[in-house]
């Protein structure tokens, strides 16, 4: 009999073994749960600033095209507007350009009073 009782005692204890879990208590669920809702909150938040900055940087990507499109645009307006004057003041495109600064048609520079390209000095380390 008190093999049966000591059987019986081991199987109960070891219960835990055969599949029954041991039960939480409920403040113990209530904190996972509060950590959980807050958990899922930030989460959700998260997503909602992915979504916004996809949606600004898809705005700002097609701003952008839309500016480069009208540079390009007006850059090649300019330059037929250039031309234009040129060819108006019967200016020979071989010997004088258009000043783009002062407006003004000027001879080009021969290559005697071309500027040298600009070079860099590096720094000299100490």
């Amino acid at each position: 009999m008190k093999l049966i009782l000591s059987c019986v005692a081991v199987l109960i204890c070891s219960g835990f073994a055969f599949g029954q879990a041991p039960a939480l208590n409920p403040e113990q669920k209530v904190e996972l749960y509060a950590i959980q809702h807050k958990l899922d909150g930030v989460q959700k938040q998260e997503q909602l600033v992915q979504t916004q900055f996809i949606q600004t940087q898809t705005e700002a990507k097609a701003k952008y095209d839309g500016l480069q499109a009208q540079e390009k645009k007006l850059q090649a307006d300019l330059d037929a507007k250039v031309d234009e004057a040129m060819k108006s003041a019967k200016a020979d495109p071989n010997t004088f350009e258009m000043d783009r600064e002062e407006w003004t048609i000027k001879a080009k520079p021969t290559k005697a009073e071309a500027k040298p390209p600009m070079t860099v000095i590096p720094a000299q380390s100490k």
